[in-house]
């Protein structure tokens, strides 16, 4: 029985598509004063984000990662380099890669050069690792695009683990 299992899994493995899921790598200009200086995003668990300096892209999703439950609420800090800095976060709800879907971009421009504020996990949403982006810069518009082209600013990527609800909650 083992042989004939085996003889199937070889027969069919290379037509499952084991890749990793892909992300764009987000382009930026040369401006280096603008940038995601620190950030602090929590519910269940936080991380906590410093830069001294300016980095066009960097991804931070297998090293930082924030936890929550469906029907949580992320409690989102920034701070930013450079004077009239602005932000934009994204989360990619259904891992396909893109923010382009309903809600994948629950923050949208900031008003201020510091930001508190928050985004609230759907109550469906399935247990699971999701992509976080931010976008930071001078000139964006509720149409910019969290691949780029980015002029004034930087990108930067986390993660959000979403864990089944649980039984007792964290006290506040």
């Amino acid at each position: 029985m083992r042989k004939h299992y085996l003889f199937w899994m070889i027969l069919l493995l290379p037509f499952f598509k084991l890749d990793a899921q892909t992300y764009c790598t987000p382009t930026t200009g040369t401006s280096t004063t603008y940038y995601l200086k620190n950030a602090i995003f929590s519910d269940q668990g936080a991380f906590y984000y410093d830069a001294s300096s300016h980095q066009a892209y960097v991804n931070n999703s297998a090293t930082q990662t924030v936890t929550s439950y469906p029907g949580g609420t992320v409690k989102v800090h920034m701070e930013f380099g450079g004077g009239g800095t602005k932000a934009l976060v994204w989360v990619d709800w259904n891992n396909n890669g893109d923010f382009n879907d309903f809600y994948e971009n629950p923050i949208g421009i900031s008003v201020y050069s510091t930001v508190d504020d928050q985004f609230f996990i759907p109550p469906a949403q399935a247990p699971g690792i999701y992509r976080i982006r931010v976008q930071t810069g001078t000139n964006l518009s509720a149409t910019s695009n969290p691949c780029g082209p980015n002029t004034n600013g930087n990108f930067v990527d986390f993660s959000l683990k979403i864990d089944p609800t649980p039984a007792c909650f964290v006290p506040t």
